[in-house]
């Protein structure tokens, strides 16, 4: 289960594709797993301190693109789940809304701060601590680690001349 968190990111410093990349290693990795083939992606994505520098991405092309490229991924099922939504980060949302496909704007629910509106779609078993789950506070620290880990299987795929 992803987690976008962004608060240390700095946008200035990052293209929307490096940002696009990134997040298509996480969902590589992730398809690589037997339990993402059984039950799908939940994605949460924590708005609660996203920089204001962030809606330099807030565009029709991008919006557009992430809607697509949800569409297009070889999963089940796929849901994100918004959580700690500002006023800033509502209005951001209205803006690019529009854009996603239909099955793209299914697949996304918004949570704001109720963790019993979450714990609806994710059992609280599975949720780290700061979404009122049981298991402890994600450590990006170790994720990154995990990720290089398998940079020898992840730099295969984007060689493979099927990518």
């Amino acid at each position: 289960m992803p987690s976008a968190y962004w608060p240390n990111a700095d946008p200035g410093k990052v293209t929307a594709y490096q940002w696009s990349h990134t997040d298509d290693l996480w969902l590589e990795t992730a398809l690589e797993e037997e339990e993402t083939q059984k039950n799908g992606i939940s994605v949460i994505v924590d708005a609660g301190n996203i920089p204001w520098k962030f809606l330099k991405f807030a565009n029709p092309f991008n919006a557009t693109f992430v809607g697509r490229k949800s569409d297009a991924l070889p999963v089940r099922h796929i849901e994100h789940h918004v959580v700690n939504t500002s006023f800033f980060m509502n209005a951001l949302i209205a803006l690019v809304f529009p854009f996603l496909s239909n099955r793209t704007k299914e697949s996304i629910h918004f949570h704001y701060q109720d963790r019993a509106s979450l714990h609806k779609f994710i059992n609280p078993e599975i949720l780290p601590e700061e979404y009122g789950g049981k298991v402890p506070e994600i450590e990006y620290e170790e994720q990154e680690k995990y990720l290089h880990e398998k940079e020898d299987v992840l730099l295969g795929m984007h060689r493979s001349p099927l990518h």
